[in-house]
């Protein structure tokens, strides 16, 4: 490696030579610093016929040396660039005159060699995010400045938007919406401006997901199956208490862990790291652990022994909560699974005798519980069909729609018929246990009313009732999406009202909590008001959006008759590569 020099003067000048002599010696001679070597400079000889120099080094005092210079020196400076660390060297310089002859001075000027440190051109380097990293919207930036001078100012450039960074900072946390992304560091200091090379990585919002049991709600059991989505991920780490972690292992979509002892609701965090150490957040899920076994039993005819009619209403009780239930009557061929009901109606086989029913249901944790009942069957002359029963909607009060659900009962039914208030009866139908059904339209009382036959006769006329609310306005917002980042200047509220009967409606929208009233709404269009907005004011409370700003949205119309509908509650955030967040 080439040394550069420092000179560090020590200055003797020794004066020997004879006196009048004819050619004049140069004068002031002096060293000085430069990056090749010692540099010498001297004020020329006063004698008018001289035409050069030659430079003579020694490294003892008082003799000449050697002379270190090719041909004449025609100016007044000579750097030495042959010297080593450490040592001093004793400078002369004579001059020449046109004859060719030499003055004899022995004036001398010394110096000592030093290794000096070059001076560094001051960097910035971004230490995260790195390039081609997968991150979240919300995430941390940091970098290192080296050999600076004097005050240092940077600012991160993410794309074609400035980001301010705090003096002395060399981290910050920033969002960007979804997608790739481009960035560097600009920074300044009493030298000048630096800046760092650009990386590009992508953001996403959840780029860890996790699942346990592939969703399930419950389990029975504390070994489980956790299924992990990171696809930028090169390792994971897992807790119960989101406190105390396992060791980090590598990526994969699934494996197997334990849950914490004990029945309850059950919470496991993932949290993972790409191959550049940067992490790419946490995840979690949450599962209910029910160990303790089932109590599954049943009941014809709520315990009777006897029944002279094949359809039997069939009751069931549990000590844990089911989700699915399905019947045999020879234990082997099962009908198909239904939703839970705790009782329902059911057609036992033909013929006297014994009949037995088997049940097996399936609780929320996927296991499966077994019963059984039996009851004398001695069919007698047939009659009419009694025992109606009828609920709409499961026997529920109110509706809003037209379309309900009929439940429905009876013994000894083959086919039956249905009406609403004031119209005509349906055709006859097969007997069955459940039936849609559509009640008549305008707000009030609606009654369904229902009855059956068979080959004997005509059963009575059952009914229920419920009460239709169906002229509430329908409030739907179509902008702002739900959890969105907005990284626009301007966002507009985009809505509309469905209303049967109105043509107009006044709605109030709150946006974080504070009302905006907006008057005669058209009914049955789509309605676009501003909502806010960087760059220009809005006719609302909700302000100008800053860095990380969330917003809370919903509305609620009355229509002309004071009938009142509400939105579901939006909630969304505004980032335009938002600035420093801590």
């Amino acid at each position: 490696m080439k040394k550069q020099i420092l000179g560090f003067l020590v200055v003797s000048l020794v004066l020997f030579g004879c006196l009048g002599q004819t050619l004049e010696p140069p004068t002031n001679l002096h060293t000085d610093t430069t990056n090749s070597g010692i540099s010498l400079t001297w004020s020329p000889s006063s004698s008018t016929n001289v035409i050069g120099y030659n430079i003579y080094r020694c490294e003892m005092i008082g003799q000449l040396g050697n002379k270190i210079n090719g041909g004449l020196i025609t100016e007044t400076l000579f750097t030495d660039s042959n010297v080593e660390e450490g040592k001093t060297y004793y400078y002369t310089v004579r001059a020449v005159d046109s004859g060719s002859n030499e003055e004899n001075n022995l004036n001398q000027i010394s110096a000592t060699a030093q290794e000096i440190t070059p001076d560094k051109t001051p960097t910035v380097e971004i230490l995260s995010p790195k390039n081609n990293d997968v991150l979240q919207t919300h995430f941390d930036i940091s970098f290192e400045v080296e050999d600076t001078s004097g005050d240092v100012n940077c600012n991160a450039y993410a794309d074609d938007s400035v980001i301010p960074i705090q003096s002395g900072k060399t981290e910050l946390s920033i969002i960007l919406t979804d997608g790739g992304h481009q960035l560097h560091i600009e920074c300044s200091d009493d030298s000048g401006e630096f800046k760092s090379n650009a990386v590009k990585f992508t953001t996403e919002e959840n780029p860890v997901s996790l699942q346990i049991n592939n969703g399930d709600a419950h389990t029975d059991s504390k070994e489980v199956t956790l299924q992990v989505h990171a696809p930028s991920a090169s390792q994971c780490r897992f807790s119960n208490d989101n406190k105390i972690f396992s060791i980090w292992q590598t990526h994969q979509s699934s494996i197997a862990w334990t849950l914490d002892e004990g029945d309850g609701e059950k919470t496991v965090y993932v949290e993972c790291k790409n191959a550049n150490e940067v992490s790419l957040g946490t995840a979690s899920d949450v599962i209910k652990v029910d160990s303790t076994p089932a109590y599954l039993s049943m009941a014809i005819n709520n315990g009777d022994s006897k029944t002279d009619s094949r359809h039997v209403k069939i009751s069931i009780y549990s000590t844990k909560e089911l989700k699915r239930c399905q019947f045999s009557t020879d234990e082997y061929n099962y009908m198909p699974w239904e939703n839970f009901q705790t009782s329902i109606w059911f057609n036992l086989p033909s013929g006297d005798g014994e009949k037995t029913v088997y049940l097996r249901c399936e609780d929320e944790s996927g296991k499966v519980s077994t019963a059984s009942d039996s009851i004398e069957l001695r069919e007698e002359p047939q009659e009419e069909p009694t025992k109606l029963e009828i609920k709409i909607n499961g026997n529920d009060k109110y509706t809003d729609e037209t379309s309900v659900r009929l439940t429905l009962g009876a013994s000894n039914a083959e086919e039956c018929r249905y009406r609403n208030e004031d119209d005509d009866w349906s055709n006859w139908h097969d007997y069955e246990h459940h039936r849609n059904w559509e009640l008549s339209s305008g707000e009030g009382t609606k009654t369904v009313y229902y009855e059956c036959r068979n080959d004997y006769g005509t059963s009575d006329t059952e009914h229920d009732k419920i009460v239709l609310r169906s002229n509430s306005p329908t409030v739907t917002i179509e902008n702002p999406v739900q959890k969105h980042i907005y990284a626009d200047e301007f966002v507009s509220l985009v809505f509309n009202v469905h209303d049967k009967d109105s043509s107009i409606v006044s709605c109030t929208y709150y946006c974080n909590g504070e009302i905006n009233e907006i008057q005669e709404v058209e009914t049955n269009k789509e309605i676009n008001r501003c909502l806010l907005s960087t760059v220009i004011g809005c006719l609302s409370n909700c302000g100008v959006p800053s860095a990380g700003s969330e917003f809370t949205i919903d509305m609620t119309c009355t229509d002309e008759d004071g009938n009142q509908g509400s939105s579901k509650t939006v909630v969304f955030s505004w980032s335009k590569f938002v600035g420093p967040l801590k």
